[in-house]
């Protein structure tokens, strides 16, 4: 949410030529720290952030969770650090995160259907144990960064007591769902 926010605050900003400070409050844990951009007439010009300055500033608060943004417009004199990106630039970077954020969610969303899903399969062969037998699985292959071979090895569990034709049979529509196969 505060992601948005920010990449609002940064167009609203560029496009108005406003002169200020914006305050980004960031979360790293039950912490909240704050580091502070500076714009002259649309343009960024400094931003600092524990003890850092310009593109490092900047990175280590795109680096934790956004809690909120706060823009104060006001008179400023300060000119360009040497190593400040375009606004621009910075929103191209607020909307990779973005979309990096979106992304590691839908494959977490993904994965937890994903597991719930076989689980649901598993228990045809091994009843109440099947949960067991998946999350076993997953603890060693995780199911949102491999997903097929997640799928693979707990297909490989069901081929043990069905065979190999039934256990792909079993799980072909997972595998259409995921793209492979």
């Amino acid at each position: 949410m505060s992601l948005k926010k920010l990449h609002d605050a940064l167009f609203f900003i560029s496009t108005g030529q406003k002169t200020g400070n914006m305050v980004i409050i960031v979360k790293e844990g039950f912490d909240k720290y704050a580091g502070t951009c500076t714009f002259n007439t649309g343009k960024l010009v400094q931003a600092t952030f524990q003890q850092q300055t310009g593109r490092a500033a900047l990175s280590a608060l795109l680096a934790l969770d956004i809690h909120d943004v706060r823009f104060m417009e006001f008179s400023v004199t300060a000119t360009a650090h040497s190593d400040i990106p375009t606004i621009a630039d910075l929103m191209q970077q607020v909307e990779a995160k973005n979309h990096a954020q979106a992304q590691t969610q839908a494959r977490e969303a993904l994965s937890s259907n994903l597991q719930d899903e076989v689980v649901r399969l598993l228990e045809k062969c091994f009843g109440a144990s099947a949960a067991s037998k998946v999350n076993t699985v997953a603890q060693k292959i995780s199911p949102i960064e491999k997903p097929i071979a997640f799928l693979d090895k707990c297909r490989a569990l069901v081929e043990i007591t069905l065979g190999k034709a039934k256990a792909e049979k079993m799980f072909v529509e997972i595998y259409e769902k995921l793209g492979d196969r």
